[in-house]
């Protein structure tokens, strides 16, 4: 690494640490909900009361999310058990992993390129991803995912080229990493398939099979609990249980006209992905950016390829593959392998720059042109990022309805201060809730992916609004907590509300209000409700009743 290179990486590191800083030490906590979760399940760990959503009425088994990153936090909060003084605590795990997979970044590219200043520079610019600055400083497993499968990767791809004792040995540590990285998070599958695929391949017949038997071994646990408490086809089960995996994937679920609407906008939006994790805001110049982005990633991928077949090329052809069969988004979960996409967009650069100019100068220039565009781009991410958190008390990357962390506090002391122990609530953020109040609750997200991020018009339908409404009656809803977060799934709320309300006597009644009126809490009446839907009200059929 050059004296200039070693200057610029110290200017950038003391850049990044501010807005790590800011949004490590902003107050908001849980306001993704998965987080909310993670906690939550770590929470009942410590308490050794089993792997539970202990906030929802019923403390559901946890079958959604594996239990590793759970397990983690656990240990933390045995030795920490006072909440929320701990979250800085609980924070500090996804921190430390990401730091590591900054480090396996380096390492491994600098050994793809034979340059570290590259290395350097790709490890650099994926850590100032605003996306990665959140998901960093957040209770949330994805860096612990990025680490372990960053760090089985290399060794995979060195044993499907080398025999010796070494690397005999090797097999067992890369198969406890994968294994630890799908117990992280399911999106590790294609990692499995990768190494024992490309094992194969190679006539490695031997080394595949103990690869995927020590994987098989390792997880076969986790898949017994998911098999043991398999959710039913409830309305809330499905929300918080691993039968939401098999509901979002394209391939067994909807029809062929909305499998054909998710895989292209799914296309659509990976193409704005990288200005999005970049922080280029979408519009013209994003789709530009992206198209120009991965016509290079294409271009080195192919290169590539062409040298030599390994489980690097399956694994993120698998894994883009089974984003794109998705029904969700890509943006937050193409994060992990934004550093493989900058590897590979580097060495597309590298192979254009060499087949369309013969000046030795050209990549070179190339290398700088690319890197200040990052740069410029990437800075204005993270002011706003900054800038957003500050205002907020949250980090907020992405347009979640920009939840304000002041007036959900204040929300959150008056169910706390007005509110029985006993009180259920509906809201976006009840694990969150539970944490901060100890009252127990239930999400009102409820509407389809499809409908939810697809659709041009979003329509409620009456199967949507009676299991919603199922749901209020079977686990004794008696507040409902209005905030103005998933913004797609707002007018479903009030609409369901502004239903009732106009009804006399009406079934809900708005009791608080803060500062914002995005910011609400109305109280249920049953008695009142079930009166409602015997009548069977227009928008909420009477069959949503639950047999008494």
């Amino acid at each position: 690494m050059t004296s200039r290179t070693k200057l610029l990486a110290a200017v950038a590191i003391c850049s990044l640490i501010p807005v790590y800083w800011i949004s490590f030490h902003a107050p908001a906590v849980g306001l993704f909900h998965d987080d909310g979760i993670y906690m939550v399940t770590a929470k009942a760990l410590a308490e050794g009361k089993g792997y539970r959503i202990i906030s929802l009425p019923d403390e559901l088994p946890q079958t959604h999310y594996p239990i590793l990153f759970p397990a983690l936090l656990a240990v933390l909060w045995k030795l920490f058990p006072r909440f929320p003084e701990n979250v800085f605590l609980l924070r500090a795990l996804p921190l430390l992993c990401a730091l590591i997979w900054l480090g396996l970044v380096y390492r491994f590219v600098g050994e793809e390129t034979g340059d570290d200043d590259v290395a350097i520079c790709i490890a650099l610019f994926t850590a100032a991803s605003p996306w990665v600055v959140f998901l960093s400083t957040s209770v949330l497993s994805e860096t612990l995912f990025a680490c372990l499968y960053m760090a089985a990767l290399p060794r995979l791809c060195r044993i499907e080229v080398d025999g010796s004792v070494a690397e005999r040995t090797s097999i067992v540590i890369s198969a406890t990493l994968t294994a630890a990285a799908f117990l992280t998070r399911t999106a590790a599958l294609p990692l499995f398939f990768a190494g024992s695929l490309t094992l194969l391949l190679k006539n490695r017949y031997a080394v595949a099979l103990k690869f995927a038997m020590i994987c098989t071994v390792l997880v076969a646990p986790w898949l017994w609990w998911q098999a043991m408490h398999s959710a039913g086809d409830e309305a809330l089960k499905v929300i918080y249980s691993g039968a939401g995996y098999k509901a979002l994937n394209i391939l067994t679920n909807y029809t062929w006209q909305q499998k054909a609407l998710v895989f292209s906008q799914n296309i659509s939006i990976l193409v704005l992905t990288p200005g999005i994790l970049l922080g280029v805001k979408p519009g013209v110049i994003a789709v530009a950016f992206g198209l120009a982005f991965f016509f290079l990633v294409l271009c080195g991928f192919v290169e590539d390829l062409g040298r030599g077949f390994s489980s690097l090329h399956l694994f993120l052809f698998l894994y883009i593959g089974m984003l794109l069969a998705w029904a969700w988004p890509p943006p937050r979960f193409v994060v992990p392998v934004l550093p493989l996409l900058l590897l590979f967009g580097y060495k597309g650069l590298r192979r254009v720059c060499r087949d369309f100019f013969r000046d030795r100068r050209a990549l070179p220039l190339a290398n700088q042109i690319v890197a200040l565009v990052l740069v410029v781009a990437l800075a204005h991410g993270l002011v706003m990022t900054a800038r957003k958190t500050i205002s907020y008390g949250s980090l907020t990357p992405f347009d979640l309805g920009h939840t304000s962390w002041w007036s959900l506090s204040s929300l959150m002391d008056w169910v706390r201060g007005r509110t029985l122990p006993d009180a259920v609530l509906l809201n976006f953020y009840d694990p969150t809730f539970y944490l901060y109040t100890g009252r127990k609750g239930v999400s009102g997200f409820i509407l389809d992916p499809v409908q939810l991020y697809y659709a041009r018009e979003v329509a409620w339908s009456s199967a949507q609004i009676s299991s919603f409404t199922r749901i209020v009656v079977e686990q004794k809803v008696g507040y409902i907590v209005r905030t103005p977060a998933f913004a797609a799934q707002v007018p479903f709320l009030d609409d369901w509300i502004g239903g009732l309300e106009r009804e006399s006597p009406a079934p809900v009644r708005l009791l608080m209000a803060s500062s914002d009126p995005n910011y609400r809490i109305y109280e249920v009446d049953h008695a009142k409700l079930l009166d409602t839907l015997n009548k069977k009200l227009p928008g909420i059929p009477a069959e949503s009743l639950p047999d008494r």
